[in-house]
């Protein structure tokens, strides 16, 4: 599914980053104490921070919009994640679930990532799109547009349809902000089936 128009107070890119500029805007913490460079050898080359409810009245605000619109609640789902990729940024095919092996506490804490909330916080010059290569479709980056898929079926087997990868940007930059929704909490809110496949 796909929104655009992020709602009065709600513009995420404003909260980070001047796009224009490069330079940050956060009134609350430095932007780069929080980065993280991320280059997994074959897998993918980004930049990434984690924005926490409490750090800024729009995260919140964006927060409360997600749950607005997707119906589950945001009490086990993870802090907003900011991510660049630069020139050459991208990233491998991969499903947004893990597997319970990976971090069993973590996973029994709040189970795996039910959904996944992806706004465009930039346009991309040239690249930088989003690739769903099994339903072989894919989203080129517009700013202010989101993307919203369920990770899981109803059954809570992981859905690997929903396997995707960013392709490499060419001419331009790509900010985007990830909301990653857990399981745990959303028993009344999406319906569980006995149908693996559901």
């Amino acid at each position: 599914e796909s929104t655009s128009g992020m709602g009065a107070g709600c513009d995420i890119s404003q909260v980070v980053i001047d796009i224009q500029t490069g330079k940050s805007v956060f009134p609350y913490i430095s932007m780069y104490k929080y980065l993280k460079i991320q280059q997994f050898m074959e897998n993918s080359l980004e930049i990434h921070a984690w924005l926490r409810d409490e750090d800024s009245p729009v995260v919140a605000r964006l927060s409360q919009l997600i749950s607005a619109l997707t119906n589950l609640t945001m009490e086990t789902a993870e802090e907003i994640q900011i991510a660049n990729y630069g020139i050459g940024g991208y990233q491998s095919p991969h499903v947004d679930s893990y597997h319970k092996w990976e971090n069993p506490a973590y996973f029994r804490k709040v189970g795996n990532r039910i959904a996944t909330w992806m706004t465009y916080m930039s346009d991309v010059e040239w690249g930088g799109a989003t690739v769903f290569p099994l339903f072989g479709g894919y989203i080129t980056p517009k700013k202010g547009s989101t993307l919203f898929w369920y990770n899981l079926h109803a059954s809570g087997e992981v859905d690997y349809r929903t396997l995707h990868a960013a392709c490499p940007v060419l001419i331009g930059n790509k900010w985007v902000a990830n909301k990653w929704i857990h399981e745990y909490g959303q028993e009344f809110r999406r319906r569980c089936s006995l149908d693996p496949m559901a």
